[in-house]
């Protein structure tokens, strides 16, 4: 979006006419940064969700599940309004497409290799947690003690 001179996502529209691969990895980021599955971002809110119900916290676990809605809520909003609204008369500069695109399609890369390839890294994953959950073991493992 930064090839605009409009910056208020209200006021943008049809750029899904002019920018469709852009307007997709949005959409892909948002859902991702929004915890919905196969994307990265599932397995985290899953991880919170889950450790917070196994640890009697359902008040922190049913906050986080709404905090996740009220995120999807936001950035689908901005998703139809910028990208699926009307199109706006608005001067455009020529778009940079290497610095645009290649960093936003690493992200869904990386985004979807890290949900559907969560059975690899799920090993370190609770290695990590298990070191948070007993201090004493990770500070014998850095101090040597």
């Amino acid at each position: 979006m930064c090839m605009l001179v409009q910056i208020n996502s209200k006021k943008m529209g049809g750029l899904i006419q002019s920018q469709p691969l852009l307007g997709w990895m949005f959409f892909i980021s948002a859902l991702s940064l929004a915890g919905i599955p196969p994307l990265s971002g599932f397995v985290g809110k899953l991880k919170i969700v889950e450790g917070g119900f196994s640890a009697g916290h359902m008040t922190f676990s049913i906050l986080v599940l709404l905090s996740s809605l009220l995120v999807l809520y936001s950035i689908m909003k901005i998703f139809m309004s910028a990208f699926w609204g009307e199109e706006q008369d608005m001067r455009r500069r020529k778009p940079s497409i290497k610095g645009m695109v290649y960093p936003g399609v690493l992200l869904v890369v990386l985004s979807l290799s890290i949900g559907l390839g969560t059975e690899f890294i799920a090993p370190y994953i609770n290695q990590a947690a298990e070191m948070l959950s007993t201090p004493k073991k990770y500070i014998q493992a850095v101090l040597k003690e």
